[in-house]
């Protein structure tokens, strides 16, 4: 997207968001994609987002939102995954099961074979 051609000239045009087409590509396709997958932005992409769509576009209020949202998220999940997952069938089954019963501190897992 060229740089300075989508930006707003006036507070209409930004809250009647001007090139909407445009802003909905980035807006829906490209941060909510970043945002579903857990990928937090870097100073970068909000470099590029204020050069294209300027400092009040919807993509940047966005991007603002995810700056300050995702990083307190991040480490919210109670119970979270190794930083890698084992490939292994036996050792990947391992962790599902004392992820579903960990919530029971009284149970044990064996193993049968």
């Amino acid at each position: 997207m060229p740089k300075g051609k989508f930006v707003p000239q006036n507070i209409l045009q930004v809250e009647f968001m001007h090139y909407p087409k445009q802003q909905q590509c980035i807006l829906v396709d490209l941060l909510e994609q970043m945002e579903y997958n857990s990928v937090i932005p870097d100073p970068e992409t909000g470099e590029i987002l204020i050069n294209i769509f300027g400092e009040r576009g919807y993509p940047v209020r966005k991007f603002m939102g995810m700056l300050y949202w995702m990083p307190k998220f991040k480490n919210i999940l109670p119970w979270p995954l190794p930083q890698e997952v084992p490939k292994e069938p036996f050792d990947l089954a391992m962790l599902a099961i004392k992820r579903i019963t960990g919530v029971d501190r009284a149970s044990k897992i064996s193993v049968h074979s």
